[in-house]
Parts: structure tokens; C-alpha cells; sequence
């Protein structure tokens, strides 16, 4: 298991449009075609970019970049020599015990409102889809909290969570257990955000999911949710026990 690190320093007064290529170009069609983000950083002061991806084996990693690059999210041809002035790349090995974590806990909302109209969003790193809002649970985190923020940051929205739909789990590489919740809005102005192109209520049916919804994998989630009954969920501690949040589900 290695990592690779990928450094880029911009021209001078070509940080900003370095970093919005990398973000909305060249990441989202490595990240489309199966590369495996770490993640990734910004350095205004010295206008540094640093990317580290995921990479059991090289040889997979340069091919998964060979069919990114003939995708058309890839920048246009030219944006090295126009936006970047040094670029380098390190191989990263864990020392010790140390590696990513084995599993990533994650969370989407199935959040209607008042007309029964879904929200859904349309991110950066997958614009070519529609998608329950949500991410990852951060340290510290439970994920209804996490949930609620997520919704919040990527919609302006602001929820109530009512029950838990499905549980999917994703054996490719990062592992993620993705919870999805059901919900209702109860405040806030739809926006979109820095991590969405747009946010937006849409009336969905069974036959109308794939409409909006593209990946397989979050269609499942969507067409579930839709005609689902909600499950008990629970958030709690030990010594001494105390129930801290309970959603009893609704049948």
C-alpha cells in the first residue's frame, strides 16, 4: 500500500484558477474512473496544491489516469503551461502500523418537503449525476449530527431526521458504510455551495428516479427510501448508559 503525492505550484496570479481546475476538472475525472482521493490542499500563501491518492498498485493508478484523460471533464489541453509553474510527484509509504482507515462511515438524506419533493444535489466531484445530499462522518460525529450539517453546508437547508431507510456498503477501496436517512425541511434557503453545482426539490417516482439519478449505486438508495418504511435508530453511551438520541421509525 503506497500513496501518491501529487505537488503543483501555480504561476504567479493563477492560484485561484489552478485551484478551481483541480477541483472541478481534473479531480472529479480521476475520482469519476475509480482513482481513490486521500484528499487534497491549498496553500494561498506560496500558491501550492498538494493531492494524495490512494494507490495500491501504480501501474492501476496510471491507467485509471490514462481514461481520465480522455474524458471531457480533463482540463483543456494547455493548462499545465498556462496555470502551472512546477509539478512533482512522491511516492508516500505508511510507517509503522499506521494506514487509512478500514472503514468510512457515511450518510445521505432522503429529505422531502412540504409538497413531497425530494431534494437532491449535483456536486463538483460527480456533476454528472444527481444525488442524495450528505458526506462523510466526521471524529467526534454521530451520524444523525453529521447528517444535518452535511444538508445544511451543501443546501442551505435545514432538516429534521425521522428514520433510517437501508444500509449500503461498498467493498472498493475506502470501504464506505453509507447510512440513509429519511427527513423533512423545516427551514433554511435552497443554495448550492462550494461542494455543489446545484441543490434543488424534485418531484420523484419509482419510473422517474433514473431520470435524475444516473449511478446505480445511488439509485438503489433513492427507490428504496422512497417506499420504505423507516427503522429505529439510536444514539447512546456507556458507564453510565444514557440514550442521547432515539428515532423510533415509522411502520
Amino acid at each position: 500500500m503506497v500513496h501518491l503525492r501529487e505537488t503543483y505550484r501555480a504561476k504567479p496570479g493563477r492560484t485561484d484558477a489552478l485551484a478551481r481546475v483541480l477541483s472541478d476538472r481534473l479531480i472529479p475525472a480521476c475520482v469519476k474512473h475509480g482513482t481513490a482521493l486521500i484528499g487534497w490542499w491549498v496553500a494561498p500563501a506560496d500558491g501550492e496544491m498538494v493531492i494524495i491518492w490512494d494507490c495500491p498498485q501504480l501501474a492501476e493508478h496510471r491507467r485509471i489516469i490514462a481514461e481520465a484523460r480522455r474524458d471531457p471533464l480533463w482540463p483543456e489541453d494547455g493548462w499545465t503551461d498556462e496555470l502551472v509553474e512546477t509539478r512533482r510527484e512522491e511516492l508516500l509509504e505508511p510507517m509503522d502500523r499506521y494506514g487509512p482507515p478500514r472503514h468510512t462511515l457515511a450518510v445521505s438524506g432522503f429529505i422531502a418537503d412540504g409538497e413531497g419533493r425530494v431534494l437532491l444535489v449535483r456536486t463538483r466531484l460527480r456533476s454528472d449525476t444527481w444525488e442524495l445530499p450528505g458526506g462523510q462522518v466526521e471524529a467526534g460525529e454521530d451520524p444523525v449530527t453529521a447528517l444535518v450539517r452535511e444538508i445544511r453546508e451543501e443546501t442551505g437547508i435545514e432538516a429534521e431526521i425521522q428514520g433510517l431507510t437501508g444500509v449500503y456498503y461498498s467493498t472498493a477501496r475506502g470501504r464506505v458504510c453509507n447510512l440513509v436517512f429519511r427527513g423533512v425541511a423545516v427551514g433554511g434557503r435552497l443554495s448550492s455551495s462550494p461542494e455543489t453545482l446545484e441543490a434543488a426539490f424534485v418531484q420523484l417516482r419509482a419510473d422517474t428516479v433514473s431520470q435524475w439519478v444516473t449511478r446505480p449505486h445511488f439509485q438503489v438508495r433513492v427507490t428504496d427510501a422512497l417506499g420504505a418504511h423507516t427503522l429505529p435508530y439510536e444514539t447512546y453511551r456507556l458507564r453510565p448508559y444514557a440514550r442521547l438520541l432515539r428515532l423510533s421509525g415509522q411502520h
